[in-house]
């Protein structure tokens, strides 16, 4: 597991249960993070709120350190959209989401190699190589 900036680490509420960790913003009621404890680099919920892209990087990166870390070669956001979205709106969400993670993971000393969208299950998800 590879380490630190420095990211301030007392600003999310978590909570767990058996399958993942939750990430909570109280000065954003709209915001929540959920990742997967079995498959650790599953990210299956990604709520804004109403935060800029920095103050999301730097609360993902938080919840990143916090719950682990980043073990593998990869993350995974598991639904970033709908098949019947319009494509403006996977293009934006694809847009803001690679500049939020990628200074999210170079906060934590590490680097994007690669992302892509990738259909599954009549949803997009999105990948992120790491490196």
């Amino acid at each position: 597991m590879r380490f630190v900036h420095q990211v301030p680490l007392n600003r999310l509420k978590l909570r767990e249960d058996e399958f993942s960790w939750q990430g909570f913003y109280m000065k954003d009621p709209h915001f929540f993070l959920r990742r997967d404890k079995k498959r650790t680099e599953d990210f299956t919920d990604l709520i804004l709120g109403n935060l800029s892209d920095e103050e999301v990087s730097a609360l993902l990166s938080e919840f990143i350190i916090r719950t682990g870390g980043i073990t593998g070669d990869r993350m995974v956001f598991r639904v970033i959209s709908s098949a019947g979205e319009p494509k403006e709106n996977i293009v934006a969400v694809f847009d803001s989401l690679h500049e939020i993670v990628r200074t999210s993971i170079r906060n934590i000393s590490l680097a994007l190699k690669d992302c892509f969208l990738d259909f599954d299950g009549g949803n997009w998800k999105m990948v992120f190589l790491l490196s």
